[in-house]
């Protein structure tokens, strides 16, 4: 058989996905693509070239390059779950939480697991929706991470 859309869907259980930590990532953090180009070899007979180290994570740096939440430790070069669909409880950032809004990632490196109300529009891409309300940089949010 022919796949004539030269698409194929790599199997993403629960909104779940595996891939190589590019340095140390921790449970909770929010993950950015590092590398990662024109690794899969075919996207028109099987899923064979492909293996979980093709795409590799390190702690987000923005909300454009954010892939979703780090679900596993790893070591540098381990492998990690990443999480980008369900639901989460997540700290707020430097700016305050609001249920039902637009959510953004606040704090990077050691700080990489905040979120924080998306208060910009155009180039900030949304994460997910908070849930519940937080108060900036000492409450928690239950947010939808849709990403």
């Amino acid at each position: 058989m022919t796949n004539v859309l030269r698409m194929l869907v790599p199997p993403t259980p629960d909104g779940k996905f595996s891939a190589s930590a590019a340095l140390v990532c921790s449970g909770g953090y929010l993950l950015r693509w590092n590398t990662g180009t024109d690794t899969v070899a075919s996207g028109t007979t099987s899923l064979a070239s492909y293996v979980v180290g093709d795409v590799a994570v390190s702690a987000a740096t923005t909300s454009q390059n954010c892939v979703g939440i780090c679900l596993t430790d790893a070591a540098s070069g381990g492998i990690t779950t990443i999480g980008f669909n369900g639901v989460y409880i997540l700290p707020a950032g430097s700016v305050a939480v609001s249920g039902g809004f637009p959510i953004v990632p606040s704090g990077y490196g050691t700080d990489s697991n905040m979120v924080e109300l998306s208060i910009t529009t155009g180039s900030v891409a949304p994460i997910g929706r908070a849930l519940t309300t937080a108060t900036l940089l000492t409450g928690y949010a239950i947010v939808k991470l849709n990403i």
